[in-house]
C-alpha cells in the first residue's frame, strides 16, 4: 500500500534548557522601581489578580525537577508540589497528543479576591484582558528562543488548582502548553505515516467546480482542486501553508505528471517563473498561487514579462490567466487586458478610474 507523511504539529523530544525557559518567562517578572513594582503588561487599576503557575513533566527542563510551581512575579519559581500529575489526560481528546508531548505547562489562574470587590460583574472579564496580555508577551518571547507555546482554552483544571492549593473562588482562565521548537532540534516534521487518502471523487470535484463557479469571477476559480483528510498544522496548532503547499504539490505530481512548456513564450514565461519562485519544474497548467506564488510574487512576475517581452503587462492579467499556458495564449493574442470581459474587473476598473479624474479634478482646483 502506497504511504504518505502524516504531518503533526508537537514538540522536539529535545529537554528545554532552564535558561532558555527562564528569558520565556521574563515578561511575567515585574521591575522594581523609585515607585514600586512595575509589570510589562496592563491590568485593571493595577490589581494584577491573575496568577501563573508552571508544571514541569519528568526530566523535561535541565536542571529543575518536575512538579508544580508559583511563578513569583519577583523571578522566582516556588515550589509547591511534586506530585506526579498525567497532564495529558486534563486535555480534550484533540489535545492529547500535543500536551503528551510537551515539556511544560503554564496555567493562568484569577484570583477573584482582588478584583471582584472593585469591578463586580465585569472582574472576570477584566481578567481575561489581562490573560490575553500575558499570553501576547509570553508568544512574543517566545520567538527569541528555541521554545514553541501552544495556547490551550479549555481542560480539566481541579486536580492542578488543588496540587496548587487555590481556594474555590479561583477561576481558571488559560492555559499553554510548550517545549522546544520542532525544527530547532533538527527533528523531521514527519513524525509518522499512515495510509495515502482514498482517490479524489470526481463528482465532488466537479460539485466544488460548479460551486465555485456560481460564486467567482472567472479568474479566480481554481485549476487544481485536492481533498485532504486533515490540515498540517503547526506548533502553534494553526494551519502549517508550507507544509500544506508541499503536500499538496506531492498530491498533484502523485495524479498527473507536470505538463512542461511546448512553444517559445510559454518556455519564456516558465523561465521566469522558475526563477522568481526557486522551482526546478514548472508546469504550464498550474495555477500560480498552486506553485506558491503570493500577490508579491505576481508584481515581480508581471514586471520581469514586461521587461522580457517589451510591452506593458498588467498585473491583473496575471490574475486572469492564472497558468503559464493561458497567460502565454494571453500574450500571444496581443490582448493588453485580459480580464477585461469580467464583469468584477471591469467594474473595478471603473471605479479606479473615477477615483484618478476625481483626484486630478481636485489637484486642478488647488492649483
Amino acid at each position: 500500500m502506497r504511504t504518505a507523511g502524516l504531518f503533526l504539529f508537537g514538540f522536539a523530544h529535545t529537554p528545554v534548557a532552564l535558561d532558555d525557559l527562564a528569558r520565556l518567562l521574563l515578561p511575567l517578572r515585574h521591575v522594581e522601581t523609585a515607585t514600586g513594582p512595575k509589570y510589562r503588561y496592563p491590568s485593571a487599576s493595577g490589581l494584577y489578580p491573575v496568577q501563573v503557575y508552571l508544571y514541569c513533566e519528568p526530566e523535561r527542563v535541565e536542571g529543575l525537577d518536575a512538579g508544580l510551581y508559583y511563578v513569583d512575579p519577583a523571578g522566582d519559581l516556588v515550589l509547591l508540589s511534586t506530585d506526579h500529575i498525567a497532564t495529558a489526560e486534563l486535555h480534550v481528546a484533540h489535545n492529547r497528543d500535543l500536551a503528551a508531548g510537551a515539556a511544560f505547562t503554564l496555567l493562568l489562574f484569577a484570583d477573584m479576591s482582588a478584583i471582584a470587590r472593585s469591578y463586580g460583574p465585569l472582574a472576570r472579564d477584566l481578567c481575561l484582558l489581562e490573560a490575553g496580555y500575558i499570553g501576547q508577551a509570553l508568544t512574543e518571547t517566545a520567538t527569541e528562543t528555541p521554545c514553541e507555546l501552544c495556547p490551550i482554552g479549555a481542560m480539566a483544571f481541579t486536580t492542578l488548582a488543588a496540587a496548587a492549593g487555590l481556594p474555590s473562588e479561583a477561576q481558571f482562565l488559560h492555559a499553554f502548553v510548550g517545549g522546544v521548537r520542532r525544527e530547532d532540534s533538527g527533528e523531521s516534521v514527519v513524525v509518522a505515516q499512515q495510509a495515502a487518502p482514498p482517490a479524489i471523487t470526481s463528482d465532488l470535484v466537479t460539485r466544488l467546480r460548479e460551486h465555485a463557479a456560481s460564486r467567482l469571477p472567472a479568474y479566480m476559480l481554481p485549476n487544481d482542486i485536492i481533498l485532504v483528510d486533515q490540515f498540517p498544522l503547526s506548533a502553534n496548532a494553526k494551519v502549517d501553508r508550507g507544509a500544506l503547499r508541499a503536500l499538496a504539490a506531492a498530491r498533484l505530481n502523485d495524479v498527473k505528471p507536470a505538463r512542461p512548456p511546448s512553444t517559445e513564450v510559454e518556455r519564456r514565461l516558465s523561465g521566469i517563473a522558475a526563477r522568481l519562485l526557486n522551482l526546478e519544474t514548472i508546469d504550464i497548467d498550474r495555477e500560480f498561487f498552486a506553485m506558491g506564488a503570493d500577490s508579491v510574487k505576481l508584481v515581480e512576475f508581471s514586471a520581469a514579462i514586461e521587461k522580457e517581452f517589451g510591452h506593458r503587462f498588467q498585473v491583473i492579467d496575471a490574475f486572469a490567466n492564472p497558468t503559464i499556458r493561458k497567460l502565454a495564449a494571453h500574450l500571444s493574442s496581443g490582448a493588453t487586458a485580459g480580464a477585461a470581459s469580467d464583469p468584477l474587473v471591469s467594474r473595478a476598473r471603473r471605479r479606479a478610474e473615477s477615483r484618478r479624474h476625481t483626484r486630478s479634478r481636485m489637484d486642478g482646483n488647488d492649483g
